[in-house]
């Protein structure tokens, strides 16, 4: 009989119990590290319904269209705009990494500008005061028509949209990055009287 079977045999169990000793350790890590991870996400989830975010609101309160230059299909023009957008939140401020405003007849972009970055705390009302330019913009056949016709009688059907990159913010914790767009109506302009026949016109926010 071999004299050195017992050792081998002892070697094989010790080995086995290391295998299984290092097993359950690797088992018990992952359970750890599973369970951290749902105890996060279930934190990141009460407190996003707890504070459940808004979106914020946007009204144009009076638009002007002091210059209008506009031959055959070309068109430059300086738009001014009062607007107003209010975070209607409580507990989150929101944070504009970067704001554009374009105003439209139909489908076709005629002026626009950038607005910039700002911050807004929350219940926070503030007022924007952009002006939409369009130097030496090619319009469409009909467009140019129509804007022609509305230029001589002195009153512009437009649309206006605002598209911004925002985030979220609670203390110090901030959001994912969002892209929210913001569509007003029809805007219908007076250039004779220099001024907009609404007053306070909410517009539609998407997230």
């Amino acid at each position: 009989m071999d004299s050195h079977q017992p050792y081998y045999q002892d070697l094989a169990i010790e080995l086995e119990r290391r295998a299984t000793r290092r097993k359950r350790m690797r088992m018990c890590l992952c359970f750890t590290i599973l369970g951290l991870l749902i105890v996060g996400g279930l934190l990141v989830f009460i407190t996003w319904l707890v504070l459940r975010p808004h979106e914020p609101r946007y009204y144009v309160e009076y638009a002007s269209y002091p210059e209008v230059n506009l031959t055959s299909r070309i068109m430059s023009s300086r738009m001014e705009l009062n607007l107003t957008t209010r975070n209607p939140n409580s507990r989150i401020s929101i944070c504009y990494y970067k704001m554009e405003g374009y105003i439209y007849y139909g489908d076709q972009r005629i002026a626009g500008s950038d607005i910039g970055p700002f911050y807004q705390g929350h219940k926070e009302v503030r007022v924007l005061q952009p002006t939409l330019t369009a130097h030496s913009v090619m319009l469409g056949k009909d467009v140019a028509r129509d804007l022609r016709l509305q230029n001589s009688a002195g009153i512009f059907e437009l649309k206006l949209k605002l598209y911004a990159r925002i985030r979220f913010k609670v203390g110090s914790w901030k959001s994912g990055h969002y892209n929210m767009r913001v569509k007003c109506g029809q805007l219908n302009v007076d250039r004779i009287k220099g001024g907009s026949f609404f007053n306070h016109r909410r517009c539609s926010v998407y997230l």
